[in-house]
């Protein structure tokens, strides 16, 4: 048995659930309609495989998502109780069905840093510190990271090769003491601490010092790929 590759589909749901605001974060509420096709809706057809996100009145329906196994319409209760993830729910007149599954726990917001030394998939290397420094908060929304179809896209991912960059400047504070000399940048789930999520080396090593220009990734410049 070889690696496994990862299929445009998932790539695409993974890039769109991670980066763009597509999973369900509180009951009833969605980021975006990147992964799903939004809050459940009455009286709406749905196809097998469409995702949506639960009503807000439905029971149960924190950290879950509906997916359609049976094609139908939806009814117009919208107090329906969601099941356990794999366990199946009736909808409108019982030709819909429903299988609740299981969401990834979903960011709102990534902070990306600077590093002057390589951190490990466990975590570790060196990041910038004084001298104004501070992460960028970038928000994990449509409009913030690129589709997989196209740099600058803020539709759902449709692409074939895994990859999102970001759809705005992410920019540094200008730097009133040295920096070093900044070789990788790195993604956290929090402003200061945290955990680390993506890290890789830029293209070209940069040395930053007092009084220069705020330093920044212009738009496209950070790309991140999944598959």
């Amino acid at each position: 048995m070889g690696t496994a590759q990862a299929s445009d589909y998932l790539e695409n749901l993974l890039i769109d659930g991670l980066y763009r605001g597509g999973c369900l974060t509180t009951a009833g509420a969605a980021g975006s309609s990147a992964v799903v096709k939004g809050l459940w809706t009455a009286t709406t057809g749905y196809a097998v495989g469409d995702i949506v996100v639960p009503h807000a009145s439905m029971t149960g329906a924190g950290g879950k998502l509906l997916r359609c196994t049976t094609a139908g319409t939806s009814g117009s209760t919208t107090t329906l109780a969601v099941p356990n993830p794999g366990s199946t729910l009736a909808d409108g007149a019982g030709t819909l069905i429903w299988t609740a599954i299981a969401t990834i726990p979903a960011l709102t917001t990534k902070y990306i840093g600077l590093l002057t030394a390589a951190p490990s998939d466990t975590g570790g290397g060196t990041e910038v510190s004084g001298g104004s420094y501070a992460r960028v908060a970038v928000a994990c929304t449509l409009a913030a990271f690129a589709g997989t179809q196209a740099a600058g896209s803020t539709t759902a991912s449709t692409g074939t090769g895994g990859t999102t960059s970001n759809n705005a400047a992410i920019t540094y504070p200008a730097p009133t003491a040295n920096w070093g000399t900044v070789t990788h940048y790195a993604e956290y789930d929090a402003p200061t601490g945290g955990n680390l999520l993506t890290w890789d080396a830029l293209t070209a090593s940069r040395v930053i010092l007092n009084g220069d220009p705020a330093p920044s990734f212009s738009i496209a410049q950070l790309q991140i790929t999944v598959g």
